[in-house]
């Protein structure tokens, strides 16, 4: 199987490429000049085609929260604008699309009282990116026979040095801190860590058995921010106060879900769960 990805040099897509290509797949990335700034169809035709590609995974995205709030037009070209125009390619070449979108895209703000967000509920984004993630569905829904959209969970993990990865952020940050120094984090944010390893893992499952349709993709164990940032702290074994404090302390440009978890029982009909834990010491020992 063919095998083409967007986004190569970000968190996600530097790991497909890397892990994808150790399965069964070959693997193409896609050049970021044939779609930006701006799509190069034709170019982009010619190189699916030359390359005989039966699936694209589009990974790439403007992920930035607080700066799609401020720049909604921005947000607009890059995660709806971009998705539609591959939508419309992938399904006049007869390509499989794979589309990656967010488990924010729920919207839902209390946890454990919605419980664990579930494909089958509204989805209702709070903010600018998550609202451009849910449209970028709808597009791929509008264009593509069988798509296959997955809503993934707070990334972590990456195999490119110009990614602007999650815990490898955090570990930089706490690095420079002494044994007197506070660091703060949100105890009312919740979510599932989820590896770029993991999500590699299950695409692989989820092409070599053909699914599609809507699956939440993270890994096991919802948590909150904070026990995430403690987690990270346990591993690496730094000296600091970290200070647990609510939502309303930390002042952002977006409205941020706090409920951005996913229930995992339909992606478990396909493949099997795996805890983020493991994966998140493998990560930090790296």
């Amino acid at each position: 199987m063919n095998i083409a990805i967007t986004g190569v040099s970000g968190n996600l897509g530097s790991v497909l490429c890397k892990s994808l290509a150790e399965d069964v797949f070959n693997v193409f990335p896609i050049p970021s000049q044939l779609y930006r700034p701006i799509i190069r169809s034709n170019k982009l035709v010619k190189f699916l085609q030359k390359n005989n590609i039966s699936v694209m995974i589009h990974c790439a995205s403007l992920t930035n929260v607080d700066f799609s709030e401020s720049n909604k037009r921005a947000a607009y070209s890059s995660n709806v604008l971009l998705t539609q125009d591959l939508a419309k390619i992938t399904a006049q070449l007869e390509i499989k699309m794979v589309f990656v979108s967010s488990t924010g895209v729920y919207g839902n703000n209390s946890f454990p009282i919605n419980g664990l967000n579930c494909e089958s509920d509204k989805a209702s984004p709070l903010n600018i990116y998550h609202t451009s993630k849910l449209d970028g569905e709808l597009a791929v829904n509008s264009f593509c026979k069988d798509p296959l959209i997955l809503r993934v969970g707070w990334l972590f993990g990456s195999a490119s040095l110009s990614g602007k990865d999650f815990v490898l952020a955090r570990v930089h940050e706490m690095a420079e801190l002494s044994s007197s120094d506070e660091y703060y984090s949100n105890t009312e944010q919740f979510g599932n860590p989820t590896s770029s390893e993991f999500v590699a893992e299950k695409i692989s499952d989820l092409l070599q058995n053909n699914v599609t349709g809507l699956i939440n993709c993270v890994n096991d164990g919802p948590v909150s921010r904070y026990n995430f940032v403690n987690r990270i702290k346990e591993i690496c074994g730094f000296d600091f106060k970290l200070i647990p404090k609510p939502n309303s302390f930390f002042s952002r440009t977006a409205i941020t879900p706090l409920n951005e978890t996913g229930k995992t029982s339909k992606l478990s009909s396909y493949s099997k769960l795996l805890h983020w834990d493991n994966y998140l010491v493998q990560y930090c020992n790296k």
